[in-house]
């Protein structure tokens, strides 16, 4: 619950620069540790299921990572970042 709770305080506060989008060594920080904090916190919400990805083989992942855009709508969607 402590690690739960640090990651959202965390995330809170570096969404904060991130969103002032002041292009500068401190946006650079604050994005990789909002990137670093939503992962941690993501692992912690599928880890009841993280044999899944441990049994995941590398031919498996580069067999289906080749196969190209499946969401095409989506990623037009997304912006550069």
């Amino acid at each position: 619950m402590k690690l739960t709770t640090h990651l959202r305080d965390v995330q809170t506060e570096h969404t904060v620069s991130v969103r002032q989008k002041a292009y500068d060594g401190n946006f650079m920080q604050s994005s990789r540790t909002l990137a670093n904090a939503t992962l941690a916190q993501l692992i912690l919400f599928n880890r009841r299921r993280q044999g899944e990805m441990s049994r995941l083989t590398v031919l498996c992942y580069t067999r289906n990572a080749n196969v190209g855009p499946r969401f095409a709508k989506v990623e037009d969607c997304l912006s550069p970042v």
